[in-house]
């Protein structure tokens, strides 16, 4: 089973390097366990970023994850982004991948302001379970 994580951990982390396009690529995760990944997203985002001082501006909006992890941030305190003079977000960019192996595991990597984090998720009963520790890359 290590080793099955430790195979699955390098390639996330491959596969990490190989795009910065923010979008969720796992479309067949139910929204229950998005919602539940977008939560321990934004709990982990204010353990690094204080959410009181902090403007998270959610890059990608047309899926389902973006608007789950929109949500997760404002319940955990962290200001939403405002439209400035030329119409464009004001604030720090949160992007953010949401993918998937073929063994059934999935991972998010966020990444604002060259911070990365990332986390492994299983499936059980249509709800994500973690099954490691939130790393930074």
């Amino acid at each position: 089973m290590q080793k099955i994580i430790l195979a699955l951990a390098i390639s996330f982390s491959l596969a990490g390097c190989a795009t910065s396009i923010s979008g969720n690529y796992a479309m067949e995760l139910p929204q229950e366990a998005m919602t539940v990944i977008a939560t321990d997203s934004a709990q982990q985002l204010a353990k690094v970023f204080q959410p009181s001082a902090s403007t998270l501006a959610v890059t990608a909006s047309s899926d389902g994850f973006s608007q789950a992890l929109t949500d997760a941030l404002a319940q955990t305190g962290f200001q939403l982004p405002a439209e400035g003079a030329d119409g464009a977000a004001v604030g720090s960019a949160l992007g953010y991948v949401v993918d998937s192996a073929d063994t059934g595991l999935y991972r998010v990597t966020l990444n604002v302001e060259g911070v990365k984090l990332s986390r492994a998720y299983g499936v059980k009963a249509g709800q994500a379970v973690p099954v490691g520790a939130w790393t930074q890359i």
